[in-house]
C-alpha cells in the first residue's frame, strides 16, 4: 500500500503529460529527453507493481494503479487483461477490456483465446480463433491442447497438419493427447515422427507406454532420456506399482532418491502403495518417517498414510448398508493380502457377503470363505518370502 501511496502521490503520468505541454522551443532537446526517460521509467515501475498484485490475486490493487495510470503500453493492458481472463465470473470484464486496447498485439489475442476457452470451452474459443487477425505458435497451441484436453484428437490432429510452424509444446501436447485418448500407436507414431521432443513428450509417452502395460518400451525410454524430471521418475515409479511390479518401483524410487531428486506426494503415494503390495514393513517405515519429516502439511501427511481403502469402504457399507443386503467394493487397484485377510474375518464376524472387485477378479466374501480361494493371500506370502532379501538389497 505505501507504493500505491507513492505512485498516487506522484499523480504518475498527470504530472509526465503536463511537462510534455509546458516544454516550449525555449527549453533544451535534454530537458524533452529527461521527461520521456521519467514516464518511461514510470510505466515500467506501474506495470512491475500492476504484475506484483496480479500474482498476489490482489485483482482490485492492481485496477487501481491502472486507472491512476494516464499513459499506458501494451504490456499494462495485457497485465490486466490476464487477470481478468483467469478470474472465474470476468469474462465479460475481460471483454470489455480487451475492446479497449488502443494496439492489441498477439498477446492480448492469446489471452482472450485462453479466456474463451476458460469460460466456455473449445468450440467458442475456435470461434475466438478462426477470426483472429493474426496467430503465433502459442495460439495454435492452445487450440491444439484445448482439444487434446477434451479427447477430440481429429479436430485436433486437423490443426495440427494446418499449423504452420510447430515447436516441442505442440508435439507434446499431440502425444499426451493420444495417451489420454488411448489410441497408443497414434501416440508412438507422433513421438518418433517429432523433430523436437522436450521432457514433457518423452514423460507423456512414458505414461503412455505404462498405461498400456508396455513396461519394456517405457524403461527403455526411461533409459535413453539424459534429462529426467520429478515428473518423469513418478511416471516410472507409478507405472511400475499399477503394473503389479513394486519391487521395481521402490528400487527406483531408491535410485532416484541417490540421484539427489527431492520427492513430492505422489512420489510417497505410489511407493506407499508399492509397500502395501509388497508387505513391506520395514521400507514402509522408512518412507513413513521421511513423510513425516519432509514439509508437507499436516493433512496431507495423513492422506498420504491413509491406505488399505477397502477397509474404509467395508466399514462405511456395515454401518449404512441394511442387514442381509450384500456389501459392494469396487478399487482400481489390486487387493493386498492384509485387506484380503481382514475382509474374511469381516465377513465371518457379521455375517456378511462382501464383494470386492479389483483390477484382477471379483471376490465374494462369505463365511470367512472368499472364491478365489485366497489367491491373494498366496500372492502375499510369495512376496513376504521375496520382501527380506529386496529390503537387504534396497538398504546397502
Amino acid at each position: 500500500m505505501h507504493c500505491l501511496r507513492f505512485l498516487r502521490r506522484k499523480k504518475l503520468n498527470t504530472s509526465l503529460t503536463s511537462s510534455y505541454v509546458t516544454v516550449t522551443k525555449h527549453q533544451t532537446l535534454t530537458q524533452t529527453h529527461h521527461a520521456h526517460h521519467q514516464e518511461h521509467n514510470n510505466v515500467i515501475a506501474s506495470n512491475k507493481l500492476i504484475a506484483s498484485y496480479v500474482r498476489s490475486g490482489d485483482v482490485g490493487s492492481a485496477l487501481r494503479v491502472f486507472d491512476n495510470m494516464t499513459v499506458k503500453s501494451t504490456i499494462t493492458w495485457n497485465t490486466i487483461l490476464a487477470a481478468f481472463a483467469k478470474k472465474h465470473g470476468s469474462f465479460e470484464n475481460a471483454r470489455q477490456l480487451f475492446g479497449k486496447i488502443p494496439e492489441p498485439n498477439t498477446v492480448s489475442y492469446n489471452i482472450m483465446l485462453a479466456c474463451y476457452w476458460h469460460h466456455f470451452g473449445i468450440h467458442s474459443a475456435r470461434g475466438f480463433f478462426d477470426h483472429m487477425p493474426v496467430k503465433d505458435t502459442a495460439s495454435w497451441n492452445t487450440m491444439i491442447s484445448g482439444y487434446a484436453q477434451v479427447g477430440l484428437m481429429d479436430e485436433a490432429h486437423r490443426l495440427f497438419a494446418a499449423m504452420p510452424e510447430k515447436n516441442c509444446v505442440t508435439w507434446s501436447a499431440m502425444v499426451s493427447g493420444y495417451v489420454a485418448c488411448g489410441d497408443i500407436d497414434a501416440a508412438v507414431e507422433c513421438f518418433y515422427a517429432a523433430p523436437m521432443r522436450s521432457v514433457i513428450t518423452w514423460t507423456a509417452m512414458i505414461t503412455g507406454y505404462m498405461k498400456f502395460r508396455k513396461v519394456e518400451s517405457a524403461e527403455r525410454l526411461f533409459m535413453e532420456l539424459c534429462l529426467k524430471t520429478l515428473v518423469t521418475w513418478n511416471a516410472m515409479i507409478a507405472g511400475y506399482v499399477d503394473n503389479g511390479r513394486a519391487e521395481d518401483g521402490l528400487k527406483l524410487f531408491k535410485t532416484m532418491l541417490e540421484t539427489g531428486v527431492k520427492p513430492n506426494n505422489l512420489s510417497l503415494t505410489s511407493v506407499l502403495l508399492g509397500c502395501s503390495d509388497l508387505s513391506a514393513l520395514q521400507f514402509g517405515k522408512q518412507v513413513h518417517q521421511l513423510v513425516c519429516k519432509s514439509p508437507l502439511r499436516e493433512e496431507l501427511k495423513e492422506k498420504l498414510l491413509l491406505w488399505h481403502s477397502e477397509k474404509l469402504a467395508i466399514a462405511f457399507g456395515l454401518l449404512k448398508v441394511p442387514l442381509g443386503v450384500p456389501i459392494r467394493v469396487f478399487k482400481n487397484l489390486r487387493v493386498c493380502g492384509d485387506c484380503h485377510s481382514a475382509i474374511k474375518y469381516i465377513s465371518a464376524i457379521e455375517g456378511r457377503e462382501i464383494i470386492v472387485r479389483d483390477t484382477t477378479r471379483f471376490h465374494h466374501f462369505k463365511d470367512g470363505i472368499c472364491s478365489c480361494s485366497d489367491y491373494c493371500d498366496l500372492v502375499s506370502v510369495i512376496h513376504k518370502r521375496n520382501t527380506a532379501t529386496f529390503i537387504a538389497q534396497a538398504s546397502n
